[in-house]
């Protein structure tokens, strides 16, 4: 064979080493976890959480003054609403304990008079905004309104009378925590580090 030909069929052969080197070390693996449900298949897919960065906006003065205003207000709230979830947990595992219906109700007296003693002081020195915080993230800690809590443990007659009692200041005990609409709190209690 001719020189100019082994060299070309050298280089090529070259080549095609290069570009399949290359190409093995772009292939990333994906393992995709399966999970059956009612008979269906579905992949279960792991995203990365995926904070977005840009140029942020000017804000005026007065969105300052709000926005700090809410991030005192979220931490003034957030540590009520988790023990709230915590003792809410507490109340729940004991009650489930508990199987005469007397000493249940006891124990949830004996409970509400003591939660009274400990933060009814503190609670009303909250202010409306912190109080309306403090409702949307008990349902973020608990899932459940705070209408539906008092409901459950204090009868649907006393969960009408906060409601409306509420409602005169501006509160909604049914009001539920949506996190694409309360993305600003979100992000507040995510940069506290309270996730």
């Amino acid at each position: 064979m001719n020189r100019a030909v082994l060299f070309i069929l050298f280089v090529i052969l070259i080549f095609n080493a290069v570009v399949m080197q290359a190409q093995i070390d772009t292939v990333r693996y994906n393992v995709l976890r399966m999970q059956i449900v009612e008979g269906d298949t579905f992949y279960v897919v792991n995203l990365r959480e995926v904070e977005k960065k840009g140029k942020k906006k000017k804000r005026s003065v007065d969105d300052e003054k709000r926005f700090a205003k809410l991030v005192h207000d979220v931490k003034r709230a957030l540590p009520y609403a988790k023990l709230a979830a915590f003792r809410m947990q507490l109340i729940e595992q004991n009650l489930a304990q508990i199987t005469d219906e007397e000493t249940k109700k006891a124990y949830l007296k004996k409970a509400d008079a003591g939660l009274k003693k400990q933060f009814e002081n503190q609670l009303k020195n909250l202010t409306i905004d912190q109080g309306k915080i403090l409702v949307k993230l008990i349902y973020r800690e608990t899932g459940k309104t705070t209408y539906t809590i008092i409901k459950e443990y204090q009868g649907g007659f006393k969960a009408f009378t906060w409601n409306n009692f509420g409602k005169i200041y501006g509160h909604n005990l049914k009001d539920e925590y949506d996190p694409s609409e309360e993305y600003e709190i979100e992000f507040i209690i995510k940069k506290l580090g309270f996730n």
